[in-house]
């Protein structure tokens, strides 16, 4: 039994047919098609006025003229409108009868077979195929002129609908592959902006970081003269120089997997992300608390997202608040979610606007949490303090 849902799909099914193949579904000539078209009509208006003209009764001949003038208009037509065109021939049948120029009809309306079929719907060129055959055959060839004139206009529209066919195919085609092109180019164009979006992330996420802590470690070095904090200085940032190094050639190499220079730990490799920024927090001076309970084995984004999420937290404390005391790492698997969060007390001192940070980190973890269907937010603590979370559907 066939739903309410089915048949509506049926119903826009058929509508869909009829707007493709309906009688007022046009495919105009192409500009240069135009131009010959308009160029052939002028030609043969001008040939067959100068033809009636010097004939022996040049009044009759001037009726004539001015009905195929009509006719030749009507062809005309066909570089604008193909379907008013087509039936405007069509009205012209009975004139032809009244000014005794049917044999002259029984040409046009043949040849004109494969413009129709060339630019109109295929309903519409099935009747101006049907309705000419009928009144190029019914019509007695006396009236005609001879026998022969129905076989040569039943040739001649056989071969006229053929041309036109020809004609439309080539253009469907071309059309085609025009299509095809665009749609190729759209496809590189998503690729190459994901592949920016991919090295920027890979930027922000690793050589930016390591570079902050740089600019962080070298002002330390300037503004004191303890041996133990300057070789804690020192080894920080030599190790995120190696670490920055490292980033740039698997960026260049367009390889995402594995960081090089030493540092054997993977993007994506939680346990070492966690002990990589609890060892950085605490050369920093805070206390850090790691409260994650054990859950199940997540899937390869999961993890990324919960690395990129924790290393972008323990970053903005090390740039924004250095002087926190405290940084509590929670994680939960409660109710089929994974939620993290990253908090840190009131710094001791206000930090100072450096302009290290541009806030890239945040909104590209808040599009990434949107895209998994989760949630993610950063804001300020009650006591002053900072808190970042989010919270991610397990599958």
């Amino acid at each position: 039994m066939i739903t309410r849902a089915g048949r509506r799909e049926i119903w826009e099914a058929r509508v869909r047919w009829l707007r493709e193949h309906g009688f007022w579904v046009e495919r105009p000539l192409r500009p240069t098609g135009r131009r010959v078209l308009l160029a052939l009509v002028s030609l043969v208006l001008l040939v067959d006025l100068v033809i009636q003209l010097t004939g022996q009764s040049p009044r009759e001949n001037l009726e004539l003229y001015l009905f195929e003038s009509l006719v030749g208009v009507a062809i005309a037509l066909f570089a604008w409108r193909p379907t008013v065109a087509a039936f405007g021939l069509l009205a012209l049948v009975p004139v032809a009868h009244l000014v005794n120029d049917v044999p002259f009809m029984r040409l046009a309306l043949p040849c004109a077979l494969g413009l129709v079929t060339a630019t109109c719907a295929r309903g519409t060129a099935f009747l101006y195929g049907t309705v000419t055959l009928v009144w190029v055959l019914s019509t007695r060839p006396v009236e005609a002129g001879s026998a022969a004139v129905v076989g040569f206009a039943v040739v001649a529209g056989a071969v006229s609908a053929m041309l036109g066919w020809t004609y439309r195919r080539a253009g469907t085609r071309e059309d085609e592959l025009v299509r095809e092109v665009a749609e190729r180019e759209r496809a590189i164009e998503e690729v190459r902006q994901a592949e920016r979006v991919r090295i920027a992330d890979e930027i922000h996420d690793g050589i930016a970081r390591q570079l902050t802590v740089i600019a962080i470690q070298a002002k330390v070095l300037t503004q004191t003269q303890d041996e133990d904090v300057r070789a804690v200085s020192e080894r920080a940032i030599a190790d995120n120089a190696a670490g920055a190094l490292g980033d740039l050639r698997r960026v260049l190499s367009l390889d995402g997997t594995v960081r090089t220079s030493g540092d054997s730990r993977t993007v994506d490799d939680w346990d070492s992300a966690l002990a990589d920024v609890t060892r950085q927090l605490a050369e920093g001076g805070a206390q850090v608390e790691v409260d994650v309970s054990d859950g199940p084995v997540l899937s390869p984004i999961l993890t990324s997202t919960l690395v990129r999420v924790l290393r972008e937290a323990a970053h903005n404390v090390r740039v924004h608040a250095p002087s926190c005391t405290r940084v509590t790492v929670r994680m939960r698997d409660e109710g089929g979610e994974i939620h993290l969060s990253v908090t840190n007390d009131r710094p001791i001192r206000r930090p100072v606007d450096d302009g290290l940070s541009g806030g890239y980190g945040l909104l590209r973890l808040t599009e990434v949490a949107r895209m998994l269907g989760g949630t993610f937010t950063a804001g300020a603590t009650p006591d002053g303090g900072w808190s970042v979370a989010v919270s991610l559907p397990r599958h």
